[in-house]
């Protein structure tokens, strides 16, 4: 399901960056064109056939003329202070970039698919219960409608049971409503939002959670696409602010030059011209516009450190909310899997350590203490690590 709703985009996405990389980078070749002509003349000697050396015939030429040039005229910035480069790594910046958004796109809509899936679940398994919940009340119902008849039941009792059954009905129905709304919004993420909803079969599995990996947040920070992806864009703040700095330098090109000709008539004839050249040019003009484009850019660049700050600290405190209430419903867990031996245990040490703590500590303080202390030797006792990272001891 998550691969049906992620296919879609992806070629789309790695295609258009990719052409805004290429695109990017292509403004750091050789440019030049080849440039071809072609031109025909007619001459008509209308009057006149004087010479210009006496004695000597003048040459009087009547007809058409041709003349073809081909040239080819490139230009090739050398790159002495890094410009070129510069633009060159910040197009591979953007690209990242853009790809961290992916992902990060990915991973939320795949998040999402999943949240749904696993409460699409839970509804089923609650609806099988809420059915069987409604037939043993309506058992009950029957039972207490007889014993009225027979005089064995109070009214009230009778009348309870048959609120009861109304109650299990009423809750049949929430639950599969609510299991309709959790099929149309998988059908949505999934792409096919005009589907039925029976055609989405949800079955009861509830399995057991994969195990936890590394889950410090610095941890999960360094895999966090978004974190990633505002890195990149900083970089590229960077890259942009040298580009704006270097456009400050002399500019050397190297351009070099061929012509070829070709004429036909009395002076007809095949030429071919060839060049070297070499031009620098240093901005006096513009170099007041470009020292303003340079403290835009910086100012940009200061924009992407607070943007990246704010990335930073907004993922760790989703990663620490997320990993605090994780261990919530671990200890949660734990304490209704455990033996009362195992609890017993548990209390035993809990009133150890903090017999100590009696004489110098006020309720509030040993309450809170109390709850650390049970957290802790709960997660030790089945040889589990502490998720949160803030807590007392």
């Amino acid at each position: 399901m998550i691969a049906c709703t992620i296919l879609p985009f992806q070629d789309q996405h790695g295609r258009l960056a990719g052409q805004l990389r290429a695109q990017a980078r292509a403004t750091t070749l050789p440019t030049g064109n080849i440039a071809a002509s072609a031109a025909a003349q007619r001459t008509e000697q209308l009057a006149g056939n004087t010479a210009l050396t006496p004695g000597v015939p003048a040459i009087a030429w009547q007809g058409w003329t041709e003349a073809y040039q081909l040239a080819f005229t490139p230009s090739w910035e050398i790159d002495l202070f890094g410009r070129l480069d510069a633009i060159r790594d910040r197009a591979d910046l953007d690209e990242r970039a853009a790809a961290f958004d992916y992902f990060a796109a990915r991973m939320a809509l795949a998040a999402d698919v999943a949240t749904g899936l696993f409460q699409a679940r839970g509804l089923a398994a609650q609806e099988e219960d809420a059915a069987e919940t409604l037939r043993i009340a309506r058992d009950l119902a029957a039972s207490a409608q007889l014993g009225l008849r027979r005089g064995l039941v109070s009214g009230a009792d009778a009348a309870r049971l048959d609120s009861d059954v109304a109650n299990a009905e009423a809750e049949v129905t929430r639950l599969a409503a609510a299991a309709r709304i959790a099929k149309r919004s998988l059908l949505v993420l999934s792409g096919r939002p005009f589907a039925a909803t029976d055609q989405l079969v949800i079955t009861p599995l509830l399995p057991p959670p994969p195990p936890l990996g590394e889950t410090v947040p610095s941890v999960l920070l360094a895999r966090r696409p978004d974190v990633l992806a505002a890195g990149a864009r900083l970089a590229s703040a960077a890259r942009a602010i040298d580009i704006d700095r270097l456009a400050l330098f002399p500019r050397v090109d190297f351009q070099p030059g061929a012509t070829l000709t070709r004429t036909t008539g009395l002076f007809g004839g095949t030429s071919v011209l060839w060049s070297l050249a070499a031009g620098i040019g240093l901005p006096v003009l513009d170099r007041a516009r470009l020292i303003d484009q340079l403290r835009v850019t910086q100012a940009l660049g200061e924009q992407a450190v607070i943007t990246y700050e704010q990335a930073v600290q907004s993922a760790f405190r989703e990663a620490e909310n997320t990993l605090t209430a994780l261990e919530e419903r671990l200890i949660a867990i734990l304490k209704v899997a455990s033996s009362e031996s195992t609890m017993m245990d548990i209390q035993r040490g809990v009133e150890g350590d903090l017999a100590p703590c009696r004489a110098t500590m006020t309720a509030e303080q040993l309450t809170m203490l109390e709850q650390q202390l049970w957290r802790r030797k709960l997660m030790e006792h089945y040889n589990l690590e502490r998720l949160s990272l803030f807590y007392l001891i």
